[in-house]
Order: structure tokens, then sequence, then C-alpha cells
């Protein structure tokens, strides 16, 4: 995946759904405790993250390759040279990136979110079906962890960098 679709589908992921919308949708959970809204909705609206999740994981799968450097030699000027040498300087430049980058780590540390916002999920969606509403504590929780994996998201480079 090239760096401007991943930016793209992170966009869409992370600032569209995640902040604009999941995270306005638990606070409201948090603030009003479920009692002013319907249990399906609710429900419903947990359910979103079952899909979302998927695209955030597929999103994270392609970080590495997305944001390496190697992408530049297919652009000018560098696209004028050989294929031959593009193709080991690309495998060299890319693997120099993974070691200096840490991004292996900061997608291991984003999944590791992606676990934990799930069981918490999984928690809510079982409350509502048992309780008809999520207790605070676990409204609370689901926002910070929430928040937490969209600051994590959003701390990932903002366009290929060099060095």
């Amino acid at each position: 995946m090239l760096y401007a679709e991943w930016r793209s589908l992170r966009n869409k992921i992370n600032h569209d759904w995640l902040q604009n919308k999941f995270r306005l949708f638990l606070k409201l959970l948090q603030n009003d405790n479920s009692s002013g809204l319907l249990k399906q909705d609710i429900l419903d609206r947990l359910m979103q993250w079952d899909s979302r999740r998927l695209d955030l994981i597929s999103l994270m799968s392609s970080a590495p390759e997305a944001l390496s450097p190697r992408q530049l030699l297919c652009r000018p000027p560098l696209d004028k040279m050989d294929e031959g040498n593009k193709e080991w300087l690309g495998e060299l430049i890319h693997e120099l990136y993974l070691a200096r980058s840490g991004i292996a780590h900061k997608v291991n540390g984003i999944y590791n979110l992606i676990v934990r916002c799930d069981k918490l999920v999984s928690v809510a969606k079982d409350q509502i079906m048992k309780e008809d509403c999520v207790p605070l504590l676990t409204a609370d929780k689901l926002l910070y962890e929430f928040k937490l994996l969209s600051r994590k998201i959003s701390d990932l480079p903002h366009q290929i960098e060099l060095g």
C-alpha cells in the first residue's frame, strides 16, 4: 500500500470514525451512563467496533511498508534508476528504516491496545445484555482505552521520514 492510500485510510478510521464518532458515543455513554440511550442503539454502536477493528488491523499490518522511504524510489527523480539497483537499494533502505524507526514496536503496541479494546467492548456488550446499561467503570475504561488507541495511531508518522 502506498503512503497516500495509507494516510487516507488512517484518516477515515482514526479521525473520521474513531475520534469523531465512536469516542463521542463513548463520552455520551460515560456521561449519560446509558439511561437516555436505547439498549439496541448502544449494542449497534458497540458492534461497529467489530468491523472497524478489522480495518484497523489491516491498516497496522500495512504501516511498515506504507511508511517506508523505499517508496521514494518510485518517484522522480529516483524512479529513473536502474530496476536492479532500485531492488537492492530499496531492500537496504527498508531494512534501515525498520531498524531505526521502531515501527514494528509501535505497531505491536497498537495491536495490544486493539486486543484490550476488544475485551472491553465484549464486556460492555455482555453488560448491556444482562443489565440494560454499561456501568460507569466500564464506560470510563472504554473511553480511556479508545482515547489511548487513537493517540497511538495519531503518533505514527504523518509523512515518509528519511532519517
